[in-house]
Parts: structure tokens; sequence; C-alpha cells
């Protein structure tokens, strides 16, 4: 697999801040490497953000109406898209869904660092590779945070049959048939691929398992009016969605959530591994303001050494490795005018590994991030945009920020991380993810 990061590193070498190239299918691409051209392009957006959208998914729901009556918030554009936005965005991005949430995301740190001890070897104290419980971590955080009730994934023995493993099956089964659909010839189009049946396996776990809770939760509210509301009670309660729209906008929370905020946690305990100082540094933090005390948002802001780690693996490992968009007017970038229609690609890992904006790039830095030791920044902050901007990025940025500080706070507070594993290699599999085994030592403090 071509190293996503390496081949666009030598287009910039070889032909500079822009290039024109065919993308998949032969269609024009746009490939931009300046951070000043990334700010042009959001900025000036427009009212409706146009971005590619996952055709196979569109085409299996549209093709589903007993289930489906629309292909979901992510995969939208236009009028639809600006109607489920305007519904589900303030809901998820208001800081009461976030203060709500953080009890709860607690207790799932508190179970992570459990099902760590469990997965770990009793004598040599290695866990042989984190990405299996990063996976149950995003999926346990997720699962809270778009239905409002556990799901039990993080049980060191998760019983067979049971929700939770068949959500960990989903997750395993639409990752795999995510990356086949992208990246494979279309021709699920002709017949019903075995990619495409891997994805109708995936999803109708996913939708049996959502709709159940939607459906047991509106009968909880017609007893218990006074709960308090997390994000779905309130979606509900707001009843500007129908059921198939809840359905469909839970399913898009889980599938989106989960690749990112797992292969990128992996991503943060590779680093982390590999940096006693930083590790040791973010330790004093933690024992400084929270001690043996729950994380909250006040404590939480009183920690910018976690947030900067959190930060820092976003610049060295992006699982996102671009975000695009179709302009919706000429722009000139890079001294060229680019007419409306072509879909740029904003590539933040080649100007966040350049040495005159970022010191020392390849270096694991998170005090870089801080205020006080940086001086004037040399980079434009949109070098680094890991949940895309304006109103189009991602809409769960506020929990799967706090999902990762949470678990690394949880992660660094209970143990010391040693790392034994091979020298970290990437592949693209829809998104970026490690291609071989994160093998840390974990000693309890």
């Amino acid at each position: 697999m071509i190293n996503v990061y390496e081949s666009n590193k030598d287009k910039y070498r070889r032909y500079g801040p822009i290039v024109k190239e065919e993308f998949q299918w032969g269609r024009p691409a746009v490939q931009l490497y300046n951070p000043d051209d990334f700010q042009k392009v959001f900025v000036k957006q427009g009212r409706y953000p146009e971005r590619r959208i996952s055709d196979f998914l569109v085409h299996y729901r549209r093709n589903r109406p007993e289930k489906y009556e629309s292909a979901g918030l992510a995969n939208t554009l236009g009028d639809e898209w600006d109607r489920l936005r305007k519904v589900i965005a303030p809901v998820l991005l208001k800081p009461k869904s976030i203060n709500f949430l953080m009890p709860s995301m607690n207790a799932v740190g508190d179970d992570f660092a459990y099902l760590l001890r469990a997965k770990r070897d009793p004598n040599t104290l290695v866990l042989a590779d984190i990405k299996d419980a990063a996976y149950r971590l995003a999926l346990e955080g997720v699962y809270m945070m778009s239905l409002d009730t556990r799901l039990g994934c993080l049980e060191p023995d998760v019983q067979e049959n049971s929700t939770a493993s068949d959500m960990i099956l989903s997750v395993k089964l639409l990752f795999e048939s995510f990356h086949e659909l992208f990246y494979g010839l279309p021709l699920w189009k002709l017949y019903e691929t075995a990619s495409y049946k891997k994805l109708d396996r995936a999803e109708s776990l996913m939708y049996e398992a959502s709709s159940k809770q939607i459906e047991d939760t509106i009968e909880m509210m017609k007893n218990d009016l006074d709960q308090e509301e997390g994000v779905l009670r309130t979606l509900i309660k707001k009843d500007e969605l129908s059921h198939k729209e809840l359905v469909v906008s839970v399913i898009d929370l889980l599938s989106g959530g989960i690749f990112t905020v797992a292969n990128s946690f992996s991503f943060l305990v590779y680093h982390m591994a590999r940096n006693p100082d930083v590790q040791e540094k973010l330790y004093k933090e933690l024992a400084g303001v929270m001690g043996d005390s729950e994380i909250t948002i006040e404590r939480m802001s009183k920690m910018p050494y976690l947030k900067a780690c959190v930060k820092e693996a976003f610049r060295l490992s992006p699982t996102i490795p671009s975000i695009n968009r179709n302009l919706d007017k000429d722009t000139i970038l890079s001294g060229y005018r680019v007419p409306a229609g072509t879909e740029v690609f904003c590539n933040f890992p080649v100007p966040c590994m350049q040495e005159d904006k970022f010191p020392e790039p390849e270096r694991f830095y998170p005090d870089r991030w801080l205020v006080k030791d940086r001086g004037t920044p040399s980079w434009n902050p949109f070098s680094l945009l890991p949940f895309g901007f304006g109103q189009r990025m991602c809409i769960g940025k506020r929990f799967a920020e706090m999902e990762l500080h949470v678990a690394l706070a949880k992660l660094v507070y209970n143990f010391q991380l040693e790392y034994v594993g091979q020298e970290l290699e990437v592949k693209a599999a829809f998104i970026i993810v490690p291609s071989n085994p994160i093998s840390v030592v974990l000693r309890d403090r």
C-alpha cells in the first residue's frame, strides 16, 4: 500500500503547492499543500459546502426505503443536508451535552483501564496490540454518546450473541466493507458483491441495535419526563426528525466516530509510549489537577498539556490525511485560477511536517502547542484541521476530543507505558490506520 504522506510529499517537492491530477476512475482533482490555500477553500465554502459522499452507502440506503428515508447527514448535500444539520449539530456541539456526558465518559475510561489490565500478559505486562482495545473504547464511548446508554463491550469477556458482540462484529465488517467499496471497482452498481453484502450485514446489525434502543428510550420517556437529557432524548424531544431519520443519524454517529477515534487513540498511545518524558510531564499535570477525583469540564480546562498531547498526535499521525471540497466559485489558489466545480484536496500532513512551520517536525513535542512556550506561532492555524472547518466540519468534534482526552488521562494516570513493538507503519484503509501491532508494556503506577 502506497504511503499517502510520502506520495504527497513527493508531489509537493516535484511540482509545488498545487497539483492537478486524475483521481479515481479518471476524475480530475487538485491537490493543495499550502495552508493559505486551505484557508481560502474553507472560508469561502458558501452556504452549502459540498464534498464527496460515499456513493455506495447512498445507493444502499436509497434502495431500502422501508428502513431509510434519508442517506444520512454525512452523505447528503444541499437543502436536505442543511435541514438535518440544523437539527442535529446544535445538540452535539453545545457545551451542555458534553457536561451531561462527562460522568459517563469517566466510567468508560475506568472500565477501559480495567480491560487493559485483564488483557495484558500477567507476567510480562505486555499488551500485544492496543488496537482491539481502542476499537472497543471508541465503540463504547460513541454508543453511549449516541444512544444514552452503555453497551458493555469493555467487559473482558463479551458474551456471544449479545448486542455488544453484534456491535463489535458490525464495526469490523463496516470498516472492511468501506475500504473495499471505496478503493475497489464499483461492481456493486451491477450486482451485490461480497463487499456490498458485508456492508449490508454491518448496517443491519447497527440498524437493529439503534432502532431497538430508540424505541425503548421513547417508551421510557413516557413515564420518566424529568430525567436529564442526553443526545438521543434531546433529539426525540425536539420531534424534528422521523424515526427513520433518527436511526440513520445514530448509525452515522456510530460509524463516523468509531473509526477515527479508535485509530487516533492507537496512534496517540504509540507516541506516548515512545516518549517517557512526555508521559511524566502529563502525569504530573494529571496528579496536580485531578488526583484520584473524576475528570470534570472545569478540571479539563486546567490541563493544557493533556490537550497538547492529543493535538501533537493529530499532527504527526492524522487518520484523515486530507479534506476535500467542491469549489462553488472560481478561486485563486497559489496563483492559479481554479474553476468552480473542481474537487480540491487540502493535504494537511505536508505543511505539518515542514521545518519552517514546525521546528523538529519528526519529534513528538506537545509543548509546541502551549501558548506560553511557543511565542508567535510560525504556522497558519489552517495547517491542522483534524475535524474540518465551518458548517461541514465533523459534528462529533467535541465528543471525540472529550473521549480522547479522558481516555488518555485515565491511561497515563493508571499506567507507565513502554513501547516494545516495531517501528510504526501505516496504510490507507478507508482512513489512515496503523498497519502493524502497537505493543506496549503497561506497568501499574
